[in-house]
């Protein structure tokens, strides 16, 4: 398993030192991060979040934390960062980049209904809508770039030679000429937050690319519409509904969604095996990448027609 950060109190308080939070009475630790470790801090003036970024660097948590500040000055609805007294949004601890966010009152749902789908596709939407910020990477972290570290892994395992595959598959099949924007590029039901029903806030952007927004779409079906080990594809039609609301797909969108679908399965199924046998191995989650993978396949096979006609209503013709 990875060796994510812990944090004695009085080094806690010494880099608490830095914010104007009031007088500290608890803080614990969050449970279930892949990629960080967080805190929530209770303070006389509120509740905060307190994340040490065990696997970013200083230059990648900057670029986040420029996009978060567009994003709330664009009003979305999402993490808002805390400044220092000093008016610095990033500290160091250990040599790793630290952040404290304003804490959001509210509850992942891991079984999205009809009414919170569609709430998420128009929020979707509305984020693809926002300006691309300089500087933001061009592609996603756990891309199709990145799959050869896996695939030329000198390993006694099946799974290389599948990803192999399906790189092949989706570089032969993906249209380069789809339209782009501002992609969270890792919307799960777990970076999502609701109250009474309401989306509440979109959070965990440390994924965030300009990319194709059609790939966004995929993440978000793989993330949120998942019903017994596979795409409910009742659940996509209202996710798509939302976002369509604001903008309809380009008929290319449309016939590439069930391609990009398993694109997220297949990026996300690589990112697992990476971090669980070869960044980190260990039995514990060695398998951690075996339900996505299956996923990846299940959505492959469903017929095109069926996949149109179930999310579109009618199907729609290759252009």
């Amino acid at each position: 398993m990875a060796n994510y950060s812990t944090i004695e109190k009085k080094e806690l308080e010494r880099l608490l030192c830095a914010y104007d939070v009031g007088q500290v009475f608890d803080y614990h630790e969050l449970k279930g991060g892949l990629a960080n470790s967080s805190f929530k801090i209770n303070s006389d003036q509120g509740s905060y979040i307190l994340t040490i970024c065990d696997e970013k660097n200083f230059d990648e948590v900057r670029s986040m934390v420029n996009l978060l500040n567009l994003l709330k000055e664009k009003k979305f609805p999402t993490t808002r960062i805390v400044k220092t007294r000093k008016g610095h949004d990033i500290v160091e601890y250990k040599k790793k980049p630290v952040l404290l966010k304003k804490y959001i009152d509210g509850r992942v749902a891991d079984d999205l209904s009809t009414g919170m789908l569609l709430q998420l596709g128009q929020a979707v939407f509305t984020l693809h809508e926002i300006p691309v910020p300089r500087n933001l990477c061009e592609n996603f972290a756990f891309g199709l770039e990145s799959f050869e570290d896996v695939i030329n892994a000198d390993l006694d395992h099946p799974f290389p030679q599948w990803l192999k595959e399906k790189k092949g598959y989706l570089q032969y099949h993906i249209s380069e000429d789809l339209p782009r924007g501002l992609a969270h590029g890792d919307i799960f039901y777990d970076n999502m937050l609701y109250v009474g029903g309401r989306l509440k806030a979109i959070i965990d952007f440390e994924e965030a690319c300009h990319y194709y927004k059609v790939f966004d779409l995929g993440m978000c079906a793989l993330g949120c519409c998942v019903e017994n080990g596979h795409i409910s594809l009742d659940k996509v039609r209202a996710f798509v509904k939302g976002y369509e609301q604001g903008r309809e797909l380009e008929t290319e969108e449309r016939v590439q969604l069930r391609l990009f679908i398993e694109y997220a399965a297949v990026s996300t199924a690589y990112w697992r095996f990476r971090q669980y046998n070869i960044v980190y191995p260990g039995k514990e989650m060695a398998n951690h990448y075996i339900e996505i993978q299956r996923i990846a396949d299940h959505i492959h096979a469903v017929p095109e027609d069926e996949f149109k006609t179930s999310v579109f209503g009618t199907p729609c013709l290759e252009s």
